[in-house]
């Protein structure tokens, strides 16, 4: 029995006799972040707490509950203007992601979301009562999704965990002491990565500037409203800042070897590769299509956000033409729509749904073609698979970039996205075995350099439980005035008393 099953085991007997109960914050909007806090409650869970997954149905076509193993709390969702959101996506292959007036128009909806989701939850006196005599010991939810620290704040819960489904946001950070510098730090919606040119890093400053007045001028103020209508008035975004400032650990979906160096600290746990690692068998039609493919299998899947159904009919005849070049491999291509496309090559696959995970594990499985999100970027990665990655928006270039550092990816911008760059990309991650054998170098390291998740899960959210004063672990340097940070002071007062008596 290998250590680390060894020590989960330990955790898990250790945990019986000590269950408390946990509340999860998690709306069924975006499926990756869904499915991510679905895992985090199933490991807490299976460490014997009592788990309640609060569950807003925003998005009815997420049939799942995101947890096999956590009490579903589901609740109705007021959001009417979802279709509005998912229409914003639709022509997320065609449209240029970085213009100012489409980040604009995402931090609306989104902050709208979190505003209507917020006030159908905070102004339901039954579910809130409900919620409140469970008498939960730790609260859980994404910073991204600020609205469940409303409910924690709603119900009296004051000890509480943060979580991240992306790397680390710069316009985010504050409240976990967490200093960014756009000088060495890639943004969140970077091209770059972490070694930057003069012109790299002018546009790194901007790129960091827009989305922090996006977050806090815009995003968290409307989504606030709500909290002056059901909390208190005024609630400030000082006040929201403090509520993050005193959760006690902070999960990250990604790998510490994998996050651009910067300054940390000990609330931050990396827990990157969590879908990974729990990736359940292959059903046996899946395992028999990876298994009697004789030259191998290549992964084509974009996630849920840009769906392959939604390209325009020219980008899907630009993949069907080099999946044609490929007559010796098997690609099975994550396509949402019965139709004709590709449908006259015996070597092409088409699914509505794929698992991902178990997929990636196969030992046929070659290379993976993808948008490079976050868990698209742990998974392949845990697998040792190396990627072709078409970065569409938000954080995909700067994940893409990472792999790319490593050689454990080619990347292919979408706007110079051709049958030729395809192909070429194709080759080199099929038969050039460098970048097979980075990619299962980087897997080795990733998987030697972490504390098993199940240990830093639970151990963290019993620290939190246990912890009698949340603010243990804040770091008193983030109240620190530029002044006082950079040392100012303490060299310019001497200056001057110098100046003055000489």
């Amino acid at each position: 029995m290998s250590s680390a099953l060894i020590l989960s085991v330990i955790v898990i007997l250790s945990s019986c006799c000590e269950g408390h109960k946990i509340l999860v914050y998690s709306p069924k909007l975006f499926y990756s972040h869904f499915r991510f806090m679905g895992h985090i409650a199933d490991i807490l869970a299976a460490a014997r707490h009592d788990v309640v997954v609060l569950m807003p149905e925003c998005d009815e076509r997420i049939k799942t509950n995101g947890t096999t193993l956590a009490r579903p709390m589901r609740a109705n969702c007021s959001f009417d203007g979802l279709s509005e959101l998912l229409s914003t996506l639709d022509d997320i292959w065609i449209i240029n992601t970085g213009r100012m007036d489409f980040l604009f128009s995402m931090a609306w909806a989104l902050s709208s979301k979190e505003n209507l989701i917020c006030r159908g939850l905070l102004g339901d006196m039954e579910l809130i009562s409900r919620l409140r005599n469970e008498k939960f010991d730790l609260g859980i939810s994404e910073a991204f999704s600020f609205c469940g620290f409303g409910v924690f704040d709603k119900i009296g819960l004051q000890k509480h965990l943060s979580a991240f489904n992306t790397q680390l946001i710069e316009s985010m950070t504050e409240p976990y002491g967490i200093n960014y510098n756009p000088s060495h730090v890639p943004a969140l919606l970077s091209q770059s990565d972490d070694a930057m040119s003069f012109v790299e890093r002018m546009q790194n400053f901007i790129v960091f500037g827009t989305t922090y007045v996006l977050t806090r001028f815009i995003a968290v103020p409307h989504a606030l409203l709500s909290f002056e209508e059901y909390i208190r008035r005024p609630f400030t975004i000082a006040e929201s800042i403090e509520i993050l400032a005193r959760c006690s650990s902070v999960f990250v979906n990604t790998n510490i070897l994998l996050e651009s160096p910067r300054e940390l600290n000990s609330k931050i746990a990396f827990i990157g590769g969590i879908t990974a690692t729990q990736s359940s068998s292959l059903s046996e039609d899946f395992k028999h299509l990876m298994d009697v493919s004789s030259g191998g299998v290549v992964l084509v899947s974009f996630g849920t956000a840009a769906l392959s159904s939604r390209m325009p009919t020219n980008l899907k005849y630009v993949f069907v033409s080099v999946f044609r070049r490929f007559p010796e491999i098997t690609f099975i291509w994550k396509y949402e729509l019965d139709d004709e496309v590709g449908s006259d090559l015996p070597n092409v696959i088409k699914r509505k749904w794929v698992p991902q995970a178990g997929l990636l594990f196969h030992k046929n499985m070659r290379a993976f073609v993808s948008q490079c999100g976050s868990n698209a970027l742990s998974e392949s990665v845990y697998a040792g698979v190396p990627i072709v990655c078409i970065p569409i928006f938000i954080d995909q270039m700067r994940n893409a970039r990472k792999l790319e550092k490593q050689h454990s990816a080619l990347v292919i911008h979408n706007r110079n996205f051709t049958a030729q760059s395809l192909e070429v990309a194709l080759r080199g991650v099929l038969y050039d075995k460098s970048y097979s054998i980075s990619a299962r170098r980087v897997s080795a390291m990733v998987r030697d350099a972490i504390i098993p998740l199940e240990e830093q899960i639970s151990g963290r959210a019993r620290i939190a439980i246990k912890m009698k004063k949340v603010e243990l672990l804040d770091a008193g340097y983030r109240k620190l005035n530029c002044l006082k940070f950079f040392y100012i002071d303490v060299i310019c007062i001497p200056l001057i008393l110098i100046i003055l008596l000489s």
